[in-house]
């Protein structure tokens, strides 16, 4: 799709820890949480500097919602800072700033997560 419009689109993987039971949803979330760390996201924005990215994105839902209220934004600063200081944003961010421009007021979310990490998205 990206071609298409005439754009070019460049995935970096950032690794996630194992978890060794998937049913253990706070295993689950403290992994998400650390592959989302300011730490991990810088290291692997800096990998992009060859790249010369007009933005960045951190596309991981979850690991852009768990942690306080501010948390998105300093994921999103570490990866504008480690990439050139170019825009960057992370999934949630750009959602709700979606839903702000359409003034939503009631949504519903579908979503894979266990009950209390779905919970925390909501909060978000």
């Amino acid at each position: 799709m990206a071609a298409r419009r005439g754009a070019e689109a460049h995935l970096f993987r950032v690794h996630p820890e194992s978890v060794a039971d998937p049913r253990d949803s706070d295993a689950v979330a403290r992994m998400v949480e650390d592959m989302g760390s300011v730490e991990s996201l810088s290291k692997a924005a800096a990998q992009t500097a060859d790249v010369a990215p007009h933005a960045i994105v951190w596309a991981c839902t979850s690991g852009s919602f768990l942690g306080d209220g501010n948390y998105g934004e300093r994921q999103a600063r570490a990866l504008s800072k480690s990439a050139g200081n170019v825009p960057a944003t992370t999934t949630s961010l750009a959602l709700v700033a979606a839903l702000k421009r359409v003034r939503a007021r009631k949504l519903l979310v579908l979503t894979p997560y266990h009950a209390e990490i779905g919970i925390e998205f909501v909060n978000f």
